[in-house]
């Protein structure tokens, strides 16, 4: 199961825990408690000792029993336990309130709108978040000391919480209820504790007395009664000697990860993730089993070096360099975020085998953003603009609004935090925010950022203002640029220029390996499609996004798929499953904080029901839904629902007043939407009076469907004209018939809703789903019958290497032809033949001259295109080329071939194209 940042972090498995009945008293009596055995007011208890001595297994005994006995008392549900591993002295005060606020479920809209307020203020706001949201649970925090007093005060603002402290200080402390001094074990405690670990028949009168009743030191004299006899144990004189004699049946490797572990500022637990790159093989496994670390809980991979092993290592590793974790734990996340954002990864050579799915850090982000704040705190570090971006890009994807803002008020100075704040900020609502965070950035990810701000709140001109040009390099940044490009021409209803940039996005995102942006191009793709009646090519898409997604952990995205499955599934036919997706979709953003997600699957939920013929059902679908557009700033999304509530129930006459159209309209001016500009415009000709007027309406709109090339729309207007100027007649049906060619998808659907529309007349209006097309000239053509499908002759693409296979940085010299079958028209000859353009793309590290070419059907070599190939990498390289007819654009089909380059002269062994599906075309 997932890690879930919204839930409290839990307590650690103590099974090992013995006695300390007394010390437990004085914990539980110290706790005020009222009738149904819940605190009756926040009261916080400081354990204090020295290293080893079990403060942290008592605590975490106490936490669990004050559960447990309030749960029986009251028969309510337990008591939420927060633990906070800190390990430090010093605690961060802003960042610890965050991440508490987070594990408590907060809302994350006040924090984020908040992020960039002076710290007085920001300070003001979590306080009263803490006090609003942080109730009734118990803290633990480990490890910590008197200079943490702030925290403690502002957790003493908060209502009937129980806050146990652990501490190595005993003094310094103020305004706290119960100071609790915890001592070693007794000797029957420490005996039972012991014989229970070695599990040797009368080994509990043989405990050593160096371990002095420590816990630490009894658990590791308990681990090597499995290795060395007991007589030896008990001739051990200090616990030095115990820690030395555990060390001397430690590996090369086990005692390189102690090392690496004992270097770090932080006494906190690890993760493994964090010294991967060292070859540790079993070591962490073998620590473990000589009581050298221990293993915090049994369901997750988080462990803590022990007090003794910590201070005998630094002793041993003296002043001399010492390993540093932050390295590691920077690579890995860097090339995590990678994924996300397709960023070069500055720290590998080229894609490690085990790059990790960005999902994977969630149970572990409080220990890499530790790591970055240990090298935030030397100056000019190498590698804290990189941990610190890279960290960012990942907290931002996975959506944890409470630490992202920690990281960027101690980072603000980094662009791409600021950039990743700007991104979640736009994901939970707040695209003003978010375009405040970008505002001065020079960099060329800024650009497409701002330009994805203004898409979100619905002002489509203004994003296309701010892409400006595309960049002349084919780089990441121009695969984002694509991407924001395409998705805005999309929502004006830009189908045919909306599905050329996103196709290109998505081959640039695949080429540099970048997953997420690969996968939206996918989502986006769909929309076109679904848009251009090509529903089995949009489901396609939305599969292929999906198992995108979903291979990352990207929770959002999925819910997006889901969001346009909904839809799919109305159009469809499938009512009832359009319904249940859209109550899981909805959940599921609501969960996500995603607040335009849930306003947009509300809009489709409305035409479902709409659909299954509950008109009341759907207004109040749009109505929430107006009201979440507000919220999150959408505009489009408000017009487009306004639009919907104006049209009335389906199939009767009337709808919203003439005024509430002219309000409609004005608000798709606003957005910089020709398509809703358009129908909206060609409803108001539809109920405006006199002829003179509603001609001039329907003209307006027959420039924009001129303007989106929208067969569909201006056959619509065209049937509007006819209604109003009178009876149709037959010419009439045959004129308007004749705008929408039989090729394009749903064409006969469309001529008989046409057709029944100008015999019933204007009153019964235009039918809703009229405007969810946009059939264009450049529509893919239906291809049931047409040569090439099964039956008929087929035209092969041919992909021929001229010269030997190249080694990396040289180059050779590639024949495309395309050769059609006999009894293919264009088999025939030239003359029959149309001229086709071939755009080649390679989609790994290589370089493919000419971008294009021109070329003509044929068996013959001299009538194909000729590419120079250059690999600028040894290993297998992938090439795409794209077919289209030269005349119209229309792409026919799409070819990927594999060239193996090796690091000797000898030729690759993949020189074999196959088929690609061409998506969204």
């Amino acid at each position: 199961m997932a890690f879930d940042l919204r839930k409290p972090s839990p307590s650690p498995d103590r099974d090992g825990f013995v006695g300390r009945e007394p010390e437990l008293l004085s914990v539980l009596g110290g706790v005020p408690t009222g009738p149904d055995g819940r605190a009756s007011h926040t009261s916080v208890h400081v354990l204090h000792g020295p290293p080893g001595v079990g403060k942290s297994a008592l605590a975490a005994e106490a936490a669990r029993r004050l559960g447990h006995e309030q749960r029986r008392r009251s028969g309510a549900d337990p008591v939420p336990v927060h633990w906070l591993c800190l390990g430090d002295d010093t605690v961060d005060v802003p960042g610890t309130l965050l991440r508490l606020l987070a594990e408590c479920g907060a809302p994350q809209v006040p924090v984020v709108r908040a992020a960039h307020q002076s710290g007085r203020a920001f300070g003001r706001l979590l306080r009263e978040q803490c006090a609003q949201h942080f109730r009734e649970r118990i803290v633990v925090l480990d490890d910590i000391g008197p200079a943490a007093h702030p925290l403690l005060k502002v957790l003493r603002g908060c209502l009937r919480l129980t806050v146990i402290v652990t501490s190595r200080r005993r003094r310094g402390w103020r305004n706290i209820d119960r100071l609790h001094e915890v001592g070693p074990l007794d000797g029957q405690d420490a005996a039972e504790l012991f014989a229970r670990l070695c599990q040797k028949s009368g080994s509990g009168s043989l405990v050593p007395s160096a371990t002095g009743g420590l816990p630490s030191l009894v658990r590791l004299a308990g681990a090597l009664a499995h290795d060395v006899p007991l007589d030896r144990l008990r001739a051990v004189s200090s616990p030095e000697g115990l820690v030395e004699l555990a060390l001397l049946g430690c590996t090369s490797q086990e005692l390189t990860l102690l090392e690496v572990l004992a270097a770090r500022p932080s006494r906190a637990p690890f993760t493994i993730l964090t010294v991967r790159p060292v070859d540790v093989g079993n070591a962490v496994s073998g620590l473990v089993r000589r009581g050298l670390v221990q293993r915090l809980r049994d369901t997750d991979e988080m462990f803590l070096l022990s007090a003794p092993a910590r201070q005998t290592m630094r002793g041993r590793m003296g002043y001399r360099e010492r390993p540093e974790p932050a390295g590691t734990a920077a690579r890995i996340v860097d090339d995590a975020a990678s994924l996300l954002d397709g960023r070069p990864r500055v720290l590998s050579d080229d894609k490690p085998p085990d790059v990790l799915a960005p999902r994977v850090f969630a149970a572990h982000l409080d220990e890499f953003l530790r790591l970055a704040a240990d090298v935030r705190q030397q100056r000019k570090h190498p590698l804290d603009e990189l941990f610190s971006s890279a960290l960012a890009t990942v907290l931002a994807f996975l959506g944890d609004a409470h630490r992202l803002v920690g990281l960027y008020r101690s980072s603000r100075d980094h662009p791409a935090v600021r950039r990743a704040l700007c991104a979640l900020a736009r994901e939970v609502g707040l695209p003003d925010v978010a375009q405040l965070l970008v505002e001065g950035d020079p960099g060329p990810e800024a650009a497409h950022e701002s330009a994805a701000n203004h898409h979100a709140a619905g002002r489509l001109d203004t994003a296309l203002t701010d892409l400006g040009t595309a960049p002349a390099a084919e780089d990441i940044h121009s695969a984002w640029h694509h991407l924001v490009r395409g998705a805005v021409l999309c929502d004006q209803g830009k189908v045919d220029e909306a599905a050329r940039h996103l196709r290109f996005s998505a081959d640039l995102h695949r080429a540099f390996d970048c997953r997420r942006g690969h996968g939206q191009a996918l989502l986006h793709l769909a929309r076109v499609d679904l848009l251009r009646g090509l529903d089995a090519a949009a489901e396609e898409l939305l599969a292929e996004a999906d198992e995108l997604f979903d291979a990352l952990g990207d929770i959002r995205g999925q819910n997006w798929v889901e969001t346009e499955r909904v839809r799919l599934r109305t159009r469809s036919g499938a009512v009832d499953a359009a319904l249940h997706t859209a109550r899981g979709a909805f959940a599921a953003h609501e969960a996500a904080g995603d607040t335009r997600g849930m306003a947009w699957t509300l809009f489709w939920l409305g035409h479902a029901h709409e659909a299954a013929g509950r008109p009341q059902e759907a207004r109040s679908q749009w109505t929430t839904a107006g009201v979440l557009f507000s919220q999150c700033q959408d505009a489009l999304g408000e017009a487009w629902t306004m639009h919907r509530k104006a049209l009335g129930p389906t199939g009767t006459p009337g709808g919203g007043s003439l005024d509430q159209w002219l309000e409609v309209q004005r608000a798709f001016l606003a957005t910089g939407c020709p398509h809703g500009r358009a129908w909206t415009n060609l409803e108001i000709a539809a109920r405006i009076p006199g002829k003179e007027m509603s001609s001039a309406f329907a003209s307006m709109a027959s420039a924009d469907f001129d303007l989106l090339d929208d067969l569909t729309g201006q056959a619509w207007r065209s049937a509007l004209l006819v209604v109003r100027g009178g009876p149709p007649g037959p010419d009439d049906y045959d004129r308007i018939a004749g705008l929408l060619p039989a090729r394009v998808p749903r064409a006969s659907e469309l001529i008989a809703a046409i057709g029944a529309f100008m015999e019933s007349g204007v009153a019964t209006g235009i039918p809703p789903a009229a405007r969810d097309l946009v059939l264009t000239h450049h529509t893919p053509v239906r291809t049931d019958s047409l040569p090439g499908t099964p039956g008929h002759p087929r035209c092969r693409v041919r992909i021929t290497l001229l010269d030997d296979s190249p080694a990396a940085d040289t180059t050779a010299r590639l024949l495309l032809r395309v050769s059609p079958e006999p009894g293919h028209p264009w088999a025939a000859g030239l003359r029959s033949a149309p001229w086709l353009t071939a755009t080649a793309l390679p989609l790994t590290r290589a370089s493919l001259e000419p971008p294009s070419a021109l070329l003509r059907p044929s068996q013959e070599q001299a009538h194909g295109a000729e590419f120079d190939f250059t690999p600028h990498r040894t290993g297998t390289h992938r090439l795409r080329f794209t077919i289209a007819l030269e005349r119209t654009g229309t792409v026919l089909q799409q070819v990927e071939t594999e060239l193996d380059i090796l690091d000797s002269d000898r030729p690759g062994s993949h020189a074999a194209p196959h088929a690609a599906i061409p998506r969204g075309r």
